[in-house]
């Protein structure tokens, strides 16, 4: 709730939640992915790369069912990326949270 503030004061950015991406890679898409399941009213794109879903044993799937029904209908959009020869640990949470998103 900090950051956005200090952006539009400090920064030429836009002020509006459409103008808005939030991107993380690794435990950083792990973050990005949390905001996007907790904040989503803060950003209107959230972009993760190789995202480190499997910290925790996997706390990221049970954190986004608890936000599930509040943001069924959120406008915000999530990207989930990854490359081809990923280790496991990071391509099949990726899939699986990509499908419980469509």
């Amino acid at each position: 709730q900090d950051l956005v503030p200090y952006m539009e004061d400090n920064y030429r950015v836009g002020k509006d939640r459409d103008s808005r991406c939030l991107m993380g890679h690794s435990l950083g898409g792990l973050c990005a992915t949390y905001a996007f399941t907790h904040y989503n009213q803060e950003f209107q794109y959230y972009l993760t790369i190789s995202p480190g879903y499997w910290w925790d044993e996997e706390v990221i799937f049970s954190l986004e069912e608890e936000k599930r029904d509040e943001n069924q209908h959120s406008p915000s959009l999530l990207y989930i990326g990854y490359g081809g020869v990923e280790e496991l640990s990071i391509s099949l949470p990726a899939e699986a949270f990509s499908r419980r998103m469509e």
